[in-house]
């Protein structure tokens, strides 16, 4: 029974891995065939709810948006063409245009730092969580925006791919976090909007992590308090500072939005 809920753990992180990452090789010859492979998602519905955004860089064009689009914010593919790239920043919710300056700003000190390991790889990953936005009919949904560049060689090297989440039913809060983690995972970061939040490593800790998983297992506190050597009282602790981190509403929200952004 341990066995089978590890190997469906390591099957669930193969598949989300494959959903960011596998339909886009770093081989992909040309911005044509990047398109491609988002219209065969989008027309055999494998992008779920999630809404797919292929942006131009250099010229801040809109290359290709999924037409889902208009049932997560109310806009059409043409109306947002014609607001141009820099949409979030005009339809973003009152105080969260700093998330999107926050996060431009968090990046760019990210990349400038002076990392060992940093691969400068063109799939270094963002994970944008917590962005609010205004729907056209006025209404405010909670995004997790993930982005990565699909292509290594020069004609592709402008190219973003930006996967946008509904996560409204999942958070909570007005606070938004972003994580950075390299192309070859060695190199991660993670900053909160929240001064008392400190800037880490990982969204969450690796003990953290076991605590998750043995909870995920079915276990109650003072059983993963066992499982690990620890007192149920931290295991408690362990989950409240995970939900004050990420923002989730409650435990399966958390599990939800750790399983998007990859962590489990």
């Amino acid at each position: 029974m341990q066995e089978n809920k590890l190997e469906y753990r390591r099957e669930l992180k193969h598949i989300q891995y494959e959903k960011y990452f596998g339909a886009y090789d770093a081989n992909i010859e040309s911005l044509d065939k990047i398109i491609e492979n988002v219209k065969e998602q989008e027309k055999s519905n494998q992008i779920n709810h999630d809404v797919i955004l292929v942006l131009s860089r250099k010229n801040r064009k809109v290359e290709y948006l999924t037409k889902n689009v208009l049932d997560l914010i109310g806009y059409s593919v043409q109306e947002i063409e014609k607001l141009g790239s820099a949409v979030f920043f005009k339809i973003a919710k009152w105080g969260h245009i700093d998330c999107l300056r926050n996060s431009r700003r968090w990046t760019n000190a990210f990349k400038e730092e002076k990392f060992e390991n940093l691969d400068d790889s063109t799939k270094n990953t963002k994970i944008l969580c917590g962005l609010k936005v205004k729907t056209k009919n006025n209404g405010i949904v909670t995004l997790l925006v993930k982005s990565f560049n699909p292509g290594a060689n020069d004609e592709n090297s402008d190219t973003i791919i930006y996967y946008f989440t509904d996560i409204s039913h999942l958070f909570k809060g007005d606070s938004y976090w972003i994580n950075y983690v390299s192309g070859n995972k060695s190199t991660r970061q993670f900053r909160h909007s929240s001064e008392n939040v400190k800037t880490t490593k990982h969204i969450i800790s690796g003990r953290e992590k076991e605590v998750l998983l043995a909870t995920m297992e079915g276990r109650n506190k003072s059983e993963v308090g066992i499982l690990l050597n620890i007192s149920p009282e931290t295991v408690s602790k362990h989950k409240k500072n995970m939900l004050a981190r990420t923002g989730a509403k409650d435990t399966t929200p958390l599990v939800h939005i750790l399983k998007i952004c990859g962590v489990i």
